[in-house]
């Protein structure tokens, strides 16, 4: 396994752990006000912005170094610039 297809990995986690977090303390937030919902309201939306930042920032063909897609589609993944096959 490829360290560009561990890090994919690993901010797609990311990603589903913040929106997972941010969710729980939105509706602790609807039933109750209190400072822990708040905060994890803030966590998660924090977490979500590093997790985009990272992704636009490191989600590069290791070739010609040009942006790739956000969300790869299932099977092979190909750089939609010079067309080589990422691992």
């Amino acid at each position: 396994m490829s360290e560009f297809y561990r890090f994919r990995q690993l901010c797609r986690y990311i990603g589903i752990l913040a929106c997972i977090t941010a969710l729980v303390g939105i509706v602790l937030s609807a039933s109750a006000h209190t400072a822990l919902s708040y905060s994890l309201v803030g966590i998660g939306v924090i977490s979500l912005l590093v997790d985009i930042t990272l992704i636009v920032a490191k989600n590069r063909c290791p070739f010609c170094n040009k942006s790739l897609r956000i969300a790869p589609s299932e099977g092979e993944e190909f750089c939609p610039h010079c067309g080589c096959k990422i691992d």
